[in-house]
């Protein structure tokens, strides 16, 4: 009896184990379930706010970036890099005094005369003066306004060049160029092998010269941007033509009457100097004239006496034939 219910008690034993191992893995499988429920939960619940953060966080990006544009654009315009060339074509009575003047704005302003030419004879008042004029871009308009009130100004053209994105690209360009320069000095310094070394140090050469190229353009760019430019044409003429303007009508009837009298006596002196220029060579040909009328007249004369001798002959041998 004792062994029966020894035996029981074994089995109600196993039987209690088995049921309470299995409970409890069943309460760690729900376990997990309902954490791994609560994982989801928390990853959908964390997605959603990460997206919305990430809505939010891209909104303030694209307007910082938006905003930062505003400020380079506006730097961009500030910084401008604009090439101003003018050129002036005047005419002036006062030939050396206008030149003179010319030369020491210039001079006054801070500028300087890139070349200069002159031709013609003062004398005969046709001379004509070319100029180049690199002066400050702030002092450009000074100096066409010494220009414009010590002549007539023919005529006047302007022209501006932008080379804002060609000076930024080149900046880039020369940035880009020192970096790989600082790198390739590195490299050489820890290189050991002959072939790495003469490798290196030919592509660093052509680093060196095209720095040198770029910097070379940047200080031309920078020049052309400091210093405008202007190209005078000057012609000296004995008299100055009438700026044109909203003028009365009898102030235009006296220019045209003062125009009138001036060309008509400039005409005329045009016309007694040629001819007193000609003088000899007209001499001359009068000589030559009278000469060759005297040979006319007398080859004619001797032809006149042959022809009168010739019928008295004809008249003295008619006789003799008749004896």
């Amino acid at each position: 009896m004792r062994r029966r219910y020894g035996g029981c008690l074994a089995l109600l034993l196993t039987a209690g184990l088995l049921l309470g191992g299995c409970g409890s893995k069943g309460g760690t499988d729900s376990a997990q379930a309902d954490s791994g429920s609560g994982e989801v939960y928390a990853m959908d619940s964390y997605g959603e706010d990460a997206a919305v953060q990430s809505a939010s966080g891209g909104t303030s990006s694209n307007a910082a970036v938006t905003e930062e544009s505003v400020e380079g654009n506006t730097e961009l315009s500030v910084n401008q890099k604009l090439i101003v060339t003018r050129n002036m074509s005047v005419e002036t009575s006062s030939f050396d005094d206008f030149l003179q003047a010319v030369r020491d704005k210039t001079q006054e302003l801070g500028g300087y005369l890139e070349s200069t030419s002159v031709s013609g004879q003062p004398e005969k008042g046709g001379r004509n003066s070319y100029l180049v004029i690199r002066v400050p871009a702030d002092k450009l308009e000074e100096l066409t306004k010494v220009a414009e009130d010590g002549a007539t100004v023919l005529s006047m053209d302007e022209y501006t060049s932008d080379v804002t994105l060609e000076y930024v690209d080149v900046e880039s360009r020369l940035t880009a160029l020192r970096t790989e320069q600082e790198s390739l000095l590195k490299l050489m310094e820890q290189a050991e092998k002959l072939e790495d070394i003469i490798q290196l140090q030919t592509r660093l050469t052509d680093v060196n010269y095209e720095i040198d190229s770029y910097e070379s353009r940047l200080r031309t760019m920078d020049n052309q941007v400091e210093y405008s430019t202007l190209y005078l044409d000057i012609r000296e003429v004995e008299r100055e033509r009438a700026e044109s303007g909203n003028k009365g009508f009898w102030a235009e009837v006296k220019d045209g009457l003062s125009n009138s009298f001036y060309g008509f006596g400039s005409g005329l002196r045009s016309f007694g100097v040629a001819f007193f220029v000609a003088l000899p060579y007209l001499a001359a040909l009068a000589v030559l004239v009278i000469a060759g009328a005297a040979l006319i007249k007398k080859g004619k004369r001797r032809k006149q006496e042959k022809t009168k001798q010739a019928p008295d002959q004809d008249q003295g041998e008619e006789p003799r034939q008749e004896k």
